[in-house]
């Protein structure tokens, strides 16, 4: 659409995969623009469909890479760095030498630690390979007959993974979202379906496995360093949660307006990308499901 004097909008019937398109004065915006869309909800809901839309003005340019996405993109970029030469300094002499002679391969991590000087011991903390390595490093105790549900958390996380990826059709701007309506009712619609079963095998495992770590250590403690292993608990939580949320909400609102385009993609940054700027702290508060209050979008209200 190239005339000048006129604008596209999207009457947009979100969570429903319906969109309505049509073309407006060019002096038309979000705002003065109100009245169309009460009026085409009073038409909608005239005919018996008890559904309301909202008036999208899609992006007529590419966004614009503001301070925050700059600073984004350096951040990002200085992580990179660091996570590549993590590698070099874990493979090579660089900040201490590095002898595995006759070393178990159980130990070998613990040789390279103690190899390096401090500086070497940071930069090896950002060696993407290390990290990968212990993320999937999963030692065998002798007697520990528990070790399977560590497994099956696994598959559950990976089904949970799954059944988003699905669910997401049904609420992003896709072209064929008619077509989340017929997987639902399919035959194979139910191994997506029952993904939603899996969160609470998945809870209930963790609560579990967590619960069996926990209670020998609990056992011989008296009041004081009871209390106190369930404030570290807590603490050890929060540590392990909040940087990984914290570098998650960063990505978004440095890369995820850059991601794609089209009619619909503004709804991207109506849902996701506007709320986090505004109640970004309550993520990392973790009172992202209290507030903002109801009836305004908050910032990764699944969490």
């Amino acid at each position: 659409m190239n005339n000048p004097d006129t604008t596209y909008a999207v009457m947009s019937y979100f969570p429903f995969p319906l969109y309505l398109g049509m073309c407006l004065p060019s002096t038309c915006n979000s705002q003065n623009s109100r009245i169309i869309a009460q009026a085409l909800n009073q038409f909608v809901q005239s005919q018996g469909v008890m559904i309301s839309g909202r008036l999208i003005f899609p992006y007529t340019e590419p966004p614009q890479v503001k301070a925050g996405n700059w600073v984004g993109f350096f951040g990002f970029g200085f992580l990179a760095l660091l996570c590549i030469f993590g590698i070099i300094v874990e493979y090579t002499n660089l900040f201490g030498k590095v002898d595995y002679t006759d070393v178990e391969e159980s130990q070998k991590d613990k040789v390279l630690v103690h190899s390096k000087n401090p500086l070497g011991k940071l930069f090896i903390s950002f060696s993407f390979s290390r990290n990968l390595r212990k993320m999937f490093w999963t030692p065998q105790n002798k007697g520990d007959y528990l070790s399977v549900f560590n497994g099956i958390r696994v598959i559950s996380m990976g089904y949970i993974i799954f059944g988003h990826i699905h669910e997401s059709f049904g609420v992003l701007p896709i072209a064929n979202g008619q077509e989340m309506a017929k997987i639902q009712t399919s035959w194979y619609g139910i191994f997506i379906m029952g993904a939603f079963y899996a969160v609470d095998v998945f809870f209930f495992l963790s609560a579990f496995l967590g619960a069996y770590l926990m209670i020998p250590k609990l056992q011989n403690s008296n009041l004081l360093s009871l209390i106190l292993n369930f404030v570290m608990i807590y603490i050890h939580r929060f540590i392990r949660l909040i940087p990984t949320l914290a570098l998650f909400i960063c990505l978004m609102l440095t890369f995820l307006n850059f991601l794609g385009n089209g009619p619909l993609w503004e709804m991207i940054d109506y849902l996701l990308v506007q709320p986090c700027q505004k109640y970004w702290w309550t993520v990392l508060t973790f009172s992202n499901n209290f507030y903002p209050p109801s009836g305004k979008l908050g910032c990764m209200t699944v969490l």
